[in-house]
């Protein structure tokens, strides 16, 4: 690519940048300014339905409340025996009401159970339009309509609100409904609460208003040619009017997730909008407001629709931006044309300046000729230097070139002496390597003997456990033991002084009973301690494989531990099934669970007042058990999670921890019980370990301990 083209590129770039800069900022200002007209059109224009709306609801709560006063005017005025038909000024009173109130489509007084009168239950006179005119009627005022257990009345009087305390408002609007009794039109309900002297309800006056001007009045809203209108109840939370889908009327409107927005939002101060509502398959703008009786009234405006002035505003900028930067880029080239003439020249002359020696192909650079008092004065001067300096170069290259060339021969003598240096160095890298190994199988040796007292370490800390338990009930035994011969030595010195009464004899009797009790009930305790523990530990050191019940013997390992956890207040609890007898070696099974209880005594219940452990096991088809851990502690941090195994890994070493509790219980578990073992935790949540142990091979599997025993096929150790 030439300098002129690139000069060329770099300037329609730069004009590309500021014109798109430009367009940009001029595009969004427009578009601000648009959005904030279309924004103050909308709002002067629901500002103004809004005003027409609760201007109305206004006429129908001031109906509402005036009939209600009328009503309770008429409760006052009632004569002492009155009969439905008799309509005690009634049919005057509504019908005069709705000819002067053309609003609404209809309404009633509709007295409390036997409030009215003491003979009539329902006392419910209602008149409604019909046409152009106003009927009277006492059809609803029957015990198959039942007002007082219509939604509409319990609404506003609720069944269980006591009839002498008053309601929290005097008007009550109710949902929108089809009116199943008379007109079958979709409206909304007034009630205005009637009282008498003392203050209590006596019923309500009702004022039932026609939604269908009201749905009228919403779909006449128009923002845009394309916009359609809906009209939303919150109190039910149903659609009132919805243009775009008339089948939707009256079904809820929070299926639809911009509804439920404007439910939530609504309100009747300030024009709310929602972005990007799809609605069928296009992309809307929602605007929408809420009057004061909770009807949610709103436009849908097509995005398309509404951008339209200002896509059309931006194509007319493309179209004469895009005119500017082709007749500037023309007149660009022109202008380059004729100011880089002088330099073609130049470059010409530079091109035929350089060449090679016809002979030996060496570099040849003739001396530019002067160009007179110019720009390119300079330039042709600094050439010539830079031409001079390079056959200067050229010179010490070849003389280089030649003094390389005897180095290398110098390199080439060094090389052979080199061999001899590297078999030298090498032989000295064999006794290192030689060395290192030799401390690499000491080291596995000292691991070795660690994990082996690790071993005896948790056997030592089953020793001093079951001492401890053993020490307790021996201890009950040797006082029970020493009361009795008191006892045995008290009641002889008796016998031999005096005749002995009943009452000393049955005495002595119930001492010995109780003390023989005691004995028996310690000495068993100390019998089943000694036995488990002489069990386990018989597994732990021979390491003989044998046939045994899992839950009895992890019964034996926790009694065996029992001490360690009554200590610190812990607990541990076995869930295993009965009789499930597995042919493995025990003894690493007690180490696994010993190492584990330890781990959550030692870490996991760090400034716990009682820590819980939890032992699961299970049987699998394939004859192994799966055996799980866990305990309430502490638990492990993440970071620690996928060290636990490796051998001398532990967070507590200045405090003596060696950090191979854990990697012993890896090695029995893999290469000891053939199994696998996965750590689950969370810091808090204490931490939880499953080991599958499969089924070892059937065949005998002969194991020598330190001891010299191995294992017969029984299980039953031999020498």
């Amino acid at each position: 690519m030439t300098i002129k083209l690139r000069i060329l590129l770099i300037v329609l770039l730069l004009e590309l940048a500021g014109y798109g800069i430009l367009l940009a900022h001029n595009h969004h200002t427009s578009a601000q300014a648009l959005t904030e007209l279309r924004g103050k059109q909308i709002e002067a224009l629901f500002a103004a339905n809004l005003a027409r709306i609760d201007a109305q609801t206004d006429l129908m709560e001031r109906s509402a409340r005036d009939l209600a006063v009328a009503g309770q005017h008429l409760f006052r005025q009632r004569p002492a025996e009155l009969a439905v038909g008799e309509d005690a000024g009634s049919q005057a009173l509504l019908t005069q009401h709705f000819d002067d109130f053309p609003a609404a489509i209809g309404g009633g007084l509709w007295y409390e159970p036997y409030a009215f009168s003491a003979e009539q239950r329902l006392f419910g006179p209602y008149a409604y339009r019909q046409q152009d005119r106003v009927v009277f009627s006492w059809e609803l005022n029957s015990e198959d309509y039942n007002y007082p257990q219509q939604s509409w009345y319990l609404h506003a009087l609720p069944a269980d609100w006591p009839r002498d305390r008053p309601r929290p408002s005097k008007v009550y609007w109710t949902e929108p409904y089809f009116d199943e009794a008379g007109s079958k039109a979709l409206m909304m309900t007034v009630d205005a609460l009637m009282q008498d002297e003392s203050g209590h309800l006596i019923g309500m006056a009702t004022v039932d208003w026609s939604m269908e001007g009201m749905r009228r009045f919403v779909a006449d809203m128009q923002v845009t040619p394309g916009s359609q209108s809906f009209l939303i109840d919150r109190q039910s939370g149903r659609f009132v009017n919805f243009s775009p889908d008339p089948e939707q009327v009256m079904q809820p409107a929070r299926d639809y997730a911009w509804a439920a927005h404007a439910l939530g939002s609504a309100d009747s101060r300030k024009v709310g909008r929602q972005d990007t509502v799809d609605v069928q398959g296009q992309p809307h703008i929602a605007f929408y407001m809420s009057s004061k009786v909770g009807l949610i009234f709103g436009v849908l405006v097509p995005e398309a629709e509404f951008t339209a002035e200002l896509q059309a505003m931006l194509r007319d900028k493309l179209l004469v931006g895009g005119l500017i930067s082709l007749a500037f880029i023309l007149l660009m080239m022109l202008m380059l044309n004729v100011l880089f003439r002088p330099f073609n020249r130049m470059l010409r002359s530079i091109s035929h300046s350089i060449g090679h020696h016809p002979e030996d192909g060496r570099l040849q650079l003739t001396p530019l000729p002067a160009a007179g008092r110019n720009e390119f004065a300079p330039i042709i001067a600094a050439l010539n230097e830079v031409y001079q300096e390079v056959e200067a170069y050229t010179l010490r290259l070849d003389t280089a070139r030649r003094e390389l060339e005897e180095g290398q021969d110098e390199i080439y003598r060094l090389n052979a002496t080199l061999e001899a240096k590297v078999e030298e160095r090498t032989a000295e890298l064999e006794t290192r390597n030689e060395q290192l190994r030799s401390t690499i199988s000491e080291l596995r040796a000292a691991q070795a003997q660690l994990v082996e007292a690790e071993k005896h370490l948790a056997l030592n800390r089953l020793v001093t456990g079951v001492a401890h338990e053993i020490n307790s009930p021996l201890g009950v035994a040797v006082t029970a033991q020493s009361l009795l011969d008191f006892k045995l030595r008290e009641f002889r010195r008796h016998f031999e002084q005096q005749p002995l009464r009943r009452s000393e004899l049955e005495e002595f009797l119930r001492i010995c009973d109780e003390t023989v009790l005691l004995l028996g009930n310690n000495l068993s305790r100390v019998a089943d301690q000694v036995r488990s523990f002489r069990q386990i530990s018989l597994d732990q050191s021979r390491e003989l494989r044998r046939r045994f019940d899992v839950a009895d013997y992890l019964r034996d390992v926790l009694l065996s531990l029992s001490g360690q956890l009554k200590q610190g207040g812990h607990e541990a609890e076995l869930d295993c099934p009965e009789a499930l007898v597995i042919d493995s070696y025990p003894g690493a099974l007690s180490q696994i669970v010993t190492q584990l209880i330890g781990n959550s005594l030692l870490h996991g219940f760090q400034g716990q007042m009682q820590g819980r452990i939890r032992i699961g096991v299970r049987s699998l088809e394939d004859g192994g058990i799966e055996l799980s851990y866990r305990d309430n502690g502490v638990g492990i941090p993440p970071e620690h999670l996928s060290q636990v195994f490796d051998p001398f890994f532990t967070t507590r070493r200045h405090e003596g921890s060696s950090g191979l509790g854990l990697h012993l219980i890896y090695t029995l578990v893999t290469r000891r019980l053939q199994g696998q073992v996965q750590c689950e935790s969370r810091p808090g949540h204490g931490v939880r370990f499953v080991f599958v142990l499969p089924r070892l091979p059937a065949e005998a599997v002969e194991v020598k301990s330190e001891s010299g025993l191995r294992a017969e096929p029984d299980g039953q150790p031999v020498r």
